[in-house]
């Protein structure tokens, strides 16, 4: 796993740039998460683990700094600051 997670940053930049370049409105996450799997499974990682590392890390880097904002602006909605 090591292995994967050190070709994966790799992988992920190169990704993530061609989801910069391509012009797809709104597709942009979809375009590096495909980006990301199919350069793992070209460093040899296996497809199955490819596909579930792209999603977990669209899960992590996108969703889930989502929930700590939604609560911090509910806190903040409920002491009348915003």
């Amino acid at each position: 796993m090591l292995y994967a997670a050190g070709n994966g940053a790799r992988a992920e930049n190169k990704s993530r740039a061609l989801g910069a370049i391509v012009p797809i409105a709104g597709a942009g996450a979809a375009v590096s998460t495909i980006g990301l799997s199919g350069a793992l499974v070209a460093v040899g990682v296996d497809k199955n683990v490819a596909v579930a590392t792209a999603l977990t890390n669209q899960l992590v880097v996108t969703y889930l700094p989502a929930i700590p904002g939604w609560l911090a602006t509910r806190d903040l909605i409920g002491r009348d600051y915003l």
